[in-house]
């Protein structure tokens, strides 16, 4: 789907500053930039066009996970299981 009432003319990019806290990577204080916002003239303004997803371009997803499961059940009605996850999108 496309908004073809909006343009990418119709976006301001800006940068925030992250919060100063020990738990962000390097403490924080840092700009966070690639964010957009629309001009107050388009705000709101729709007009969608469904299509197929072909027409802007090709899609990919890869996923290297490797996934290992165990389940038993004990004969005292005891269930047990567990696993591991390991990978990046």
């Amino acid at each position: 789907m496309q908004n073809q009432a909006v343009t990418p003319a119709d976006y301001t990019p800006y940068c925030i500053t992250a919060a100063v806290d020990p738990r962000l990577p390097d403490g924080g204080g840092y700009p966070v930039c690639g964010l957009y916002d629309v001009s107050p003239t388009r705000f709101g303004q729709v007009r969608n066009l469904v299509t197929q997803a072909s027409n802007f371009g090709k899609e990919s997803l890869v996923n290297d996970y490797f996934n290992v499961g165990v389940n038993t059940r004990l004969g005292s009605g005891v269930q047990l299981g567990g696993g591991l996850d390991r990978g990046a999108w």
